[in-house]
């Protein structure tokens, strides 16, 4: 019994590290957006886009 509990105790403590991580990139992609660095990242994609203008999010990363 206490290891199905300790299991599901970690399973929840997993799920609020994923929803926190998920909190922290959506502040850490405002603050890049931020204008602040808005010519730093405009330049940055531009560098990354094809001839087309496309990114690809593998080269992004």
């Amino acid at each position: 019994m206490a290891i199905k509990n300790s299991g599901q105790a970690a399973a929840g403590a997993l799920d609020d590290l994923i929803a926190r991580a998920g909190e922290l990139k959506a502040e850490l992609v405002a603050f890049v957006q931020s204008s602040r660095f808005d010519r730093q990242l405009t330049a940055r994609l531009m560098d990354a886009a094809d001839d087309h203008g496309y990114l690809d999010e593998g080269q992004l990363v």
